[in-house]
């Protein structure tokens, strides 16, 4: 999923500096959020129905997840601690799994 160049990422953050791809991502995650929004309220809203977005609203949401990809990967080399990344992430899906498997047991009552 992480075939960007690393070249191209460093020289980034080399060039507009640190703090600025900082806050660059926390604007690209903004942008997401609002046509995140937009999308959600083109659906129907008892349920999510893809079919149902428009699809310049579509593009937009595939257009900041791609920006915020990038300044994703930007981000990882910024604070360059894969491991910590990493343990985080396995906590946090181990964590949903057993929500996810409390929720099925708790239907199944």
């Amino acid at each position: 999923m992480w075939n960007f160049k690393a070249k191209a990422l460093k020289e980034a953050i080399d060039t507009y500096g640190a703090a600025n791809q900082v806050l660059k991502a926390v604007e690209e995650m903004s942008e997401l959020q609002q046509v995140l929004c937009k999308a959600l309220a083109e659906s129907p809203k008892d349920y999510f129905d893809i079919g149902e977005i428009n699809p310049t609203t579509l593009s937009h949401v595939y257009e900041e997840m791609a920006d915020v990809l990038i300044m994703w990967a930007q981000l990882s080399l910024i604070f360059n601690n894969d491991r910590a990344i990493e343990e985080n992430k396995r906590y946090k899906l181990a964590r949903l799994a057993q929500r996810i498997l409390e929720i099925k047991q708790e239907a199944e009552k």
